[in-house]
């Protein structure tokens, strides 16, 4: 089936593998994304976003695709949307180390780690709401408890 959620993100959908006996079904799959496409919004402002079939053993479709993303990049950049999106994913990759450090941080807390497993298990068992496990685990993390 298609997958919706992704759909939405995209802003070229690629069939490969569009050759030999795979090529009617390729092409087939390329126009049932085609038509799902036209009822969603697109996920670049001024882009509409299209499906495509190639073959990466023939290289059939692969200058039309090639073109496609060129075709992208200029009007992203002129637009000054390309330069955003590569601002907001800086950013992006900022937030997630810091939170990728603050997680191994908790995790790796003496503290924390001497009373998770008797937290889960109080969790687990019904004997305390997550919500008063997690402030629980906050607490001895902050020092606080």
């Amino acid at each position: 089936g298609i997958k919706k959620g992704i759909m939405e993100l995209a802003d070229a959908l690629l069939v490969n593998k569009a050759d030999g006996d795979n090529k009617i079904r390729a092409n087939m799959a390329r126009a049932e994304y085609n038509r799902a496409l036209h009822f969603l919004a697109p996920a670049t402002e001024g882009w509409r976003t299209k499906a495509y079939s190639c073959s990466s053993m023939s290289g059939e479709g692969i200058d039309t695709i090639w073109s496609v993303i060129q075709q992208f990049r200029e009007q992203t950049t002129g637009s000054g949307v390309f330069e955003k999106r590569r601002q907001r994913q800086t950013l992006d990759w900022v937030y997630s180390m810091v939170e990728e450090h603050l997680r191994a941080s908790f995790f790796n807390h003496a503290g924390v780690e001497s009373i998770r497993a008797e937290i889960e298990e109080a969790v687990i068992n019904g004997h305390i709401p997550p919500t008063v496990a997690a402030q629980q685990l906050i607490h001895k993390y902050e020092g606080r408890y």
